[in-house]
């Protein structure tokens, strides 16, 4: 059996002197938009940007009393002042173990679920001590 052999032509040896055609010649190369791999799970860098685009909103005492929700927490923890409803403070005092008073804010600890929810808590947790530094 033969094998066929090509020759270069001089119009071939041309085509291979100039570089093909890429994706990267229809695509304009933003830097702002590149990232390392690495980059995606530091949370000191991603609290950063964060930090430029939301707004926290600063709470007071007030706010915490005319709550609905967390009126009945923040006067427990803060003045240890009961509803004087029975459901309510048998529920207040079961759950008042996972929240906490810190200058005036009212916190909830949990326990990260999953290593998404984990990296989550560690970012806020960054965030948390960046606001307050």
């Amino acid at each position: 059996m033969a094998k066929l052999m090509l020759l270069p032509t001089a119009e071939s040896t041309e085509q291979q002197k100039q570089p093909a055609c890429s994706i990267k010649d229809n695509f304009v190369f933003d830097p702002t938009l590149a990232k390392r791999q690495d980059d995606d799970e530091d949370p000191i860098k991603t609290a950063a940007l964060l930090q430029d685009i939301i707004d926290s909103p600063v709470l007071k005492e007030a706010d915490y009393i005319n709550d609905d929700e967390f009126s009945a927490m923040y006067m427990y923890l803060k003045y240890d002042q009961l509803t004087n409803d029975t459901d309510k403070d048998r529920k207040l005092l079961l759950l008042a173990e996972n929240y906490y008073i810190d200058e005036d804010n009212l916190h909830k600890i949990s326990l990260p679920r999953g290593r998404r929810e984990a990296f989550k808590a560690n970012l806020i947790s960054v965030l948390r001590t960046k606001m307050l530094s």
